[in-house]
Order: structure tokens, then C-alpha cells, then sequence
């Protein structure tokens, strides 16, 4: 009786490559149909957040010109002196000298995010985490909203007129204070306490906006959403 045990075994090759070549195009095929899934996943969850996101910043532009979102509104006190010495001679010889202090209780410093600066690209979705993320502009004191105090109750004055009629008058000291208020006011808004304060508030207010504007979407796709804030 004739031995045909290498055939077989060539046969019994032959099925098991075969079936080894169909496994390895059957997980090729998978793998491709999970990243296309994956990556239409991702460019229809980017493309709605960002859509979502350009539309509800517009809406918010319609009663907000600017389309500044406050943040916070900052009570700073700031104190200004200035001495002024009125000299002759080449400056060798004084007639007369005065000073002044100031104090600004209760003025209002702004502080605001710049919503128009988001753009498509600022808006990214991590699908592994299946997180929306939020690049945020940086938050800015919005100098145009600084409000300098002008209720004399809350200026306190203290003024030391020239002992000579040659000297300069306090009048003219008050002026140049008060033409340097709004600037020493906006130096001490960026003050580092009341940055991380507006830090911290712009982190809130920012996460309310978005959350608002992606609530729908969020519940939908059953993702996360975190905003970046630098």
C-alpha cells in the first residue's frame, strides 16, 4: 500500500495558508473599516462642535459687538504722589516746591476673553478620551471699560502748597495726576493676584459658554469637553 503522508502534509499546508493569507485580509479589512469609522467619528464630531461653536458665538455677537465675554469686573485702589520743585540758575537754586498724594479708592478694572479670536482650529475632539477641547484665547483687561473713580468721597487728597509765590501750584499737580490715573490703574490690574483671580473666573465662565452652546451635541455623542485656557 502506497505512503502518502507528504501529500497530505503538503495539502494540509496548502489549507493553512490559505486560511492564514484570509485571516490577514480579513483583519486588514477590519482595521481599515475601524479607521474609516474612526475617522468619520472624528470629522463629524469636530465638524459639528466647530459649526456649533462659530454659531453660537455669533448669536452672542448679535447683543455683544465686540463679542467680549466678561470674566470679571476687579475693584483696585491705587495711590499716586508727585512732587514738582520749580528750580533757577541751572537748576542750582529752588523757589518753591509742592507735592501731592493721591488715593483712587473703588476703581473698576474689566476683564474679558476675546470669543472672536476662536476659530475652526481652535476647536480639536480626542477620540481616544472622546474629548471636545477648547483652545482659548489669553485673558485680557479691556482697557476701554477701565472706569477711574470720580466721587471725591473716595479720592483722598493730601496737599502741600509751595511755601513761595514762585513755586508751582498744586493745580497743576492735580492735573498731571490725574492724567496718569487710568494708566497706574491698568498697571495694577495686572497685578498677579488679580490675574490668577481673572484666571480663574475666565475658567469658569468660559466652560458655562461652551457647555451651553455644545449641551445638545454633548449629550448626543456622549463626549466630554474641556477648555484649554492659557
Amino acid at each position: 500500500m502506497a505512503d502518502n503522508t507528504p501529500g497530505i502534509k503538503k495539502d494540509g499546508l496548502k489549507v493553512f495558508f490559505i486560511k492564514l493569507i484570509a485571516l490577514i485580509f480579513a483583519f486588514i479589512i477590519c482595521w481599515q473599516i475601524a479607521v474609516h469609522t474612526a475617522i468619520s467619528t472624528y470629522n463629524a464630531i469636530t465638524g459639528q462642535a466647530r459649526s456649533v461653536i462659530s454659531q453660537y458665538i455669533s448669536e452672542f455677537g448679535k447683543t455683544h459687538l465686540d463679542k467680549k465675554l466678561v470674566v470679571l469686573t476687579q475693584d483696585v485702589t491705587v495711590e499716586i504722589s508727585k512732587e514738582i520743585d520749580n528750580r533757577i540758575l541751572w537748576d542750582w537754586v529752588s523757589v518753591g516746591s509742592a507735592n501731592s498724594k493721591f488715593k483712587f479708592i473703588d476703581n473698576k478694572v474689566q476683564y474679558y476673553v476675546p470669543l472672536s479670536e476662536i476659530k475652526d482650529d481652535s476647536v480639536l475632539y480626542d477620540p481616544q478620551t472622546r474629548t471636545i477641547k477648547v483652545i482659548a484665547p489669553k485673558v485680557r483687561i479691556d482697557k476701554e471699560m477701565v472706569s477711574v473713580q470720580s466721587d471725591p468721597a473716595k479720592v483722598v487728597k493730601e496737599e502741600n502748597g509751595s511755601w513761595s509765590p514762585f513755586g508751582p501750584s498744586l493745580k497743576d499737580i492735580s492735573n498731571e495726576i490725574m492724567s496718569e490715573v487710568k494708566s497706574v490703574v491698568i498697571r495694577e490690574g495686572y497685578h498677579q493676584l488679580i490675574r490668577d483671580k481673572a484666571q480663574v473666573e475666565a475658567q469658569k465662565a468660559i466652560e458655562d459658554f461652551f457647555n451651553t452652546a455644545l449641551s445638545e451635541l454633548i449629550k448626543k455623542e456622549n463626549v466630554n469637553l474641556q477648555i484649554i485656557l492659557p
